[in-house]
């Protein structure tokens, strides 16, 4: 949605994104680090309403369950997807959005000799738990670790980490884990600079609790999850450390200090 809008004011319309959560991107992101994106909508033309449920849509606007209404010319609804796989049911266990549950290799869970890959699984990872299948990485990645599995070869090597990249009212995301609402989240830079500009930034995602090491160099932490925004010469390196093992240790007095190379912070 965001990308449209972004499209939309370029080409001279009046846009208003209509958020049902507080901050734009809240579930992807989580909601500290959404809270930086909305400035991006003012800077492109674009009015940002947060906190707006939709109750109905007419042929002339929007009615919210507040009682505003908006007019419009057009109303586009971005809903996301689900796994189409009713006709699973009573067949293969589903959970609460269809997908169907497997383990590391894809295994479904609870039927031996079954295998699920792709859009339709929810595959376990060592690290960041339940991962939805949806996007490429899973359908580049995880047939690799199944077909393995499907011939007895157990050794399936460390497992891959999501990766989405996308553009945002001009910004480059690259997204790497899956970030939780609950994990601290640390900055490298300033991320309430950029809404006009391209200065990029990161923001790294710990566990709550998580444990940070010391070592005679400095704070090692593992990370679950990494935002870059507008920092293209990091995907690279993070791509591939974060891939190495299956988890990521970053020295945290490197990482948070944007005059250092990122990579060199990866450990």
């Amino acid at each position: 949605m965001p990308s449209l809008a972004g499209v939309a004011t370029g080409g001279g319309a009046r846009v208003t994104v209509l958020e049902a959560a507080p901050t734009p991107l809240r579930r992807q992101l989580g909601p500290g680090v959404g809270a930086h994106l909305a400035p991006w909508y003012a800077a492109v033309g674009a009015e940002l309403v947060t906190g707006a449920a939709v109750a109905e849509v007419r042929p002339d606007g929007i009615r919210l369950a507040d009682g505003r209404e908006l007019p419009a010319d057009l109303v586009l609804a971005a809903v996301g997807s689900r796994p189409a796989t009713d006709w699973l049911d009573g067949a293969v266990p589903r959970d609460v959005r269809g997908s169907v549950p497997v383990d590391a290799t894809g295994a479904v869970r609870g039927l031996d000799g079954l295998w699920a890959v792709g859009d339709c699984a929810t595959r376990e990872h060592p690290v960041l738990g339940a991962v939805p299948g949806g996007h490429w990485s899973a359908a580049l990645h995880d047939p690799d670790a199944t077909v393995a599995a499907m011939l007895g070869d157990e050794d399936t090597g460390p497992a891959h980490a999501p990766y989405v990249f996308s553009q945002q009212l001009g910004h480059d995301l690259a997204l790497f884990g899956v970030p939780d609402e609950a994990d601290d989240v640390l900055f490298r830079g300033d991320p309430s600079g950029g809404a006009t500009g391209h200065e990029g930034w990161a923001a790294f995602y710990l566990a709550p609790g998580s444990r940070v090491g010391t070592t005679p160099d400095g704070r090692v932490a593992e990370v679950r999850a990494v935002l870059l925004v507008d920092s293209p010469r990091d995907v690279g390196p993070v791509r591939k450390a974060m891939n190495r093992t299956g988890r990521l240790r970053v020295d945290l007095d490197v990482a948070l200090d944007p005059t250092r190379r990122l990579r060199d912070a990866l450990a």
